[in-house]
C-alpha cells in the first residue's frame, strides 16, 4: 500500500527516489551522457513522490493550509521555472520525512 509510509512498496520507492536522485546529481556534475538525462532524473524522482501532490490536493479540497500543500506550491513553482533540482529536492525530502 503506497498510502503507508511505513510500508514495504513504500519504502522500496523512497529508495529509489534516493538513487535516481543521487545518479542525477553525479551525471550533471560529470557532464556524462545527453544533457536532459540529469533532468529526466529528477523529474522522475518528483513523479515517485506522488504522495506529496495528492496530500496537498486534499488539503485544497478541505481548504486547509498544511505542509503539503505549501510543499506541493513549492515543488509546482519550481517546476514552472524548470528548476528540476530543486523540484527533486522537495519530493526527496517530504517523501524521506513521512518515512520518519
Amino acid at each position: 500500500d503506497l498510502t503507508d509510509a511505513n510500508s514495504m512498496p513504500s519504502r522500496v520507492m523512497l529508495v529509489l527516489q534516493a538513487v535516481l536522485f543521487l545518479s542525477g546529481i553525479l551525471v550533471q556534475k560529470a557532464g556524462l551522457g545527453d544533457e536532459n538525462l540529469p533532468g529526466t532524473l529528477f523529474v522522475i524522482v518528483v513523479l515517485l513522490g506522488h504522495t506529496l501532490v495528492q496530500r496537498a490536493v486534499m488539503s485544497l479540497l478541505l481548504r486547509r493550509i498544511t505542509i503539503h500543500m505549501l510543499m506541493g506550491m513549492v515543488l509546482v513553482g519550481a517546476l514552472i521555472l524548470h528548476k528540476f533540482r530543486e523540484a527533486a529536492t522537495v519530493a526527496l525530502v517530504v517523501s524521506g520525512s513521512e518515512w520518519l
